[in-house]
């Protein structure tokens, strides 16, 4: 209860709009819906500021953990903040130098997610992640995808000539299997747009 009391003064001065239910609860919905359970360890690749984080490591609880990885320091260290203000102490930020490497161990997560990230990356460095993901992954683990910027989704950077199609072949072609679509709100950048998740586990 304490954490949820800091959770609604917390965004009552910081964020407005619809991202206010977003933190509150629709996050946390959100992502038990797409598997996301109780003592879960999450690896948020591209976390950004924590739009995702946050309210995963509610939903995760005190025996779960939060990886939270992002090359960018200065969004880290907001995130961090965020965290420390909910009073939130599962959350681990990794800074990243731009690389896809993974530094926790082999078979170690059970859900990992690449939201709004796998359009910025170049195909050859994609494949490097997926292989990561695939090594960090426990066998029976999740690995969900948000393939925002395809070309009927605000086309950008080397998803602008993709289809959704195309990516969900490239990531089977990586040893992984699509399970599940799901359909939803989600976060993006500070607000929400209703979106698609693909979940895959490994083959």
């Amino acid at each position: 209860m304490r954490c949820f009391r800091k959770l609604f003064s917390y965004i009552r001065g910081s964020i407005s709009g619809d991202m206010k239910k977003w933190h509150a609860s629709e996050g946390q919905m959100f992502l038990k819906k797409i598997g996301l359970c109780n003592g879960h360890t999450l690896i948020d690749f591209g976390s950004r500021t924590g739009n995702y984080a946050i309210p995963a490591a509610i939903v995760v609880g005190t025996h779960g953990v939060i990886y939270a990885i992002d090359k960018n320091r200065k969004v880290l260290e907001k995130l961090q903040r965020k965290a420390d203000a909910l009073g939130l102490t599962n959350i681990h930020t990794i800074l990243n130098s731009g690389d896809v490497n993974i530094e926790t161990e082999d078979k170690s997560a059970d859900f990992v997610m690449t939201y709004d990230v796998l359009h910025m990356l170049e195909p050859n460095v994609r494949q490097e992640l997926y292989k990561e993901i695939h090594r960090v992954l426990r066998n029976s683990g999740i690995f969900s995808v948000h393939p925002k910027h395809t070309i009927a989704n605000i086309p950008d950077r080397y998803f602008k000539n993709r289809q959704t199609s195309d990516i969900k072949e490239e990531i089977e072609r990586a040893e992984f299997i699509l399970k599940e679509k799901i359909y939803g709100s989600l976060s993006h950048g500070n607000c929400l747009d209703n979106g698609c998740v693909f979940n895959f586990r490994k083959k």
